[in-house]
């Protein structure tokens, strides 16, 4: 094929310009002059804008998505414990028998010895890997070994907080409206934070969000928050939310106020 150096630039120019053997309709000069419409059709003003909308919905969104993700989370590790306590109790009565009459010999309270029969009553069934070394400030104030309360530590990191109540079994103290009598009761930190000081946490750990609070009465394990008529007492106590929890698997007290047992369970 021999064809001149001149005259092939003039066909390719031709081409190009709309002319020569394609033609102006020809698929190439379609191709470039779609390539030269889309490359104009948004100026950086509107790119930029539209940026800024897609980071404006996604700062509204994201923090929401996730904040639900957490919640469903320690929603289903609620309800693990609650499994793993109620099983627990069944296996230590039978084996140790009856809490009421275990713990007969301890006053209860202010005794660091009560609190620590209370929880060695539990920690066997358990895979304890820290016993009595938990301290941690919650949202209502500082959780640690003492005259107070008893710990552990489970495998997974779920922190156990008890506290035995005096008058064997029969204490209403710390039941709020429950009004059931109870041996005491056994807090849990969903998420201990095992390496972490207790200074730093106070903003993790929050009654009604990752803390919650069950009652160990003298045959059974009960969630706090007993459901009344009209009123969730979750709204002023939030050790009282962990019934709502198990039975609605929702934490929407945290984001709405007009909820109740006889009416509204969600808050849309």
């Amino acid at each position: 094929m021999n064809i001149q150096k001149g005259v092939w630039n003039e066909k390719i120019y031709s081409t190009f310009r709309g002319g020569g053997t394609l033609g102006k309709h020809s698929g190439l000069t379609r191709h470039i002059r779609s390539w030269k419409n889309f490359s104009s059709g948004f100026t950086l003003a509107e790119v930029l804008i539209t940026l800024g909308i897609i980071g404006v919905v996604a700062a509204l969104t994201i923090p929401s998505i996730v904040n639900n993700g957490n919640e469903r989370k320690n929603i289903v590790k609620l309800k693990k414990v609650y499994s793993q306590l109620s099983t627990v109790f069944e296996q230590a009565v039978d084996e140790k028998g009856v809490i009421k009459d275990y713990l007969a010999p301890y006053p209860g309270m202010y005794d660091t010895d009560s609190h620590k029969a209370f929880r060695d009553y539990f920690t066997s069934y358990f895979n304890a890997i820290r016993i009595g070394e938990y301290t941690a400030n919650w949202s209502d104030g500082i959780k640690s070994d003492g005259n107070s309360f008893s710990t552990f530590v489970g495998s997974d990191g779920t922190a156990y907080v008890f506290r035995l109540l005096p008058n064997n079994c029969e204490s209403s103290f710390g039941s709020y409206s429950d009004k059931i009598p109870v041996c005491g009761e056994i807090f849990v930190d969903l998420y201990s934070g095992q390496s972490e000081s207790w200074s730093s946490n106070a903003k993790n750990r929050v009654v009604g969000k990752n803390v919650f609070m069950f009652h160990v009465t003298k045959d059974k394990i009960i969630p706090a928050g007993i459901p009344a008529d009209d009123t969730l007492e979750c709204y002023t106590n939030k050790y009282a939310c962990t019934q709502w929890v198990l039975l609605n698997e929702n934490m929407d007290y945290l984001h709405c106020s007009d909820l109740s047992w006889n009416g509204k369970r969600k808050c849309k």
